[in-house]
């Protein structure tokens, strides 16, 4: 959730308003009028794809049977990555 608080905040920075009631990270880089490259937009939509998922406790359960270790580590370096950008910018 960090990344979608992110987004919210620099939405909030940028417009004086209070930001979108969405968890879709895609939409919300759109409300916060950020330029992305392919990889990045590319993670956002993966990202967003898990912050669905793990919203319904039911759900975390079978998402996270269907995931290795590495793939794990993957998102968690590339979702350090983006908070560490997204940081820059607040």
């Amino acid at each position: 959730q960090a990344v979608e608080k992110m987004l919210k905040g620099i939405i909030a920075k940028r417009t004086e308003a209070f930001p979108p009631r969405l968890h879709n990270l895609m939409r919300l880089v759109d409300h916060a009028k950020l330029e992305l490259v392919k990889e990045q937009s590319d993670f956002m939509r993966e990202l967003s794809e898990y912050y669905i998922q793990t919203r319904y406790p039911h759900e975390i359960a079978s998402m996270s049977a269907g995931m290795s270790r590495e793939a794990a580590q993957r998102v968690l370096n590339q979702t350090e990555e983006v908070v560490a950008w997204l940081s820059s910018m607040i």
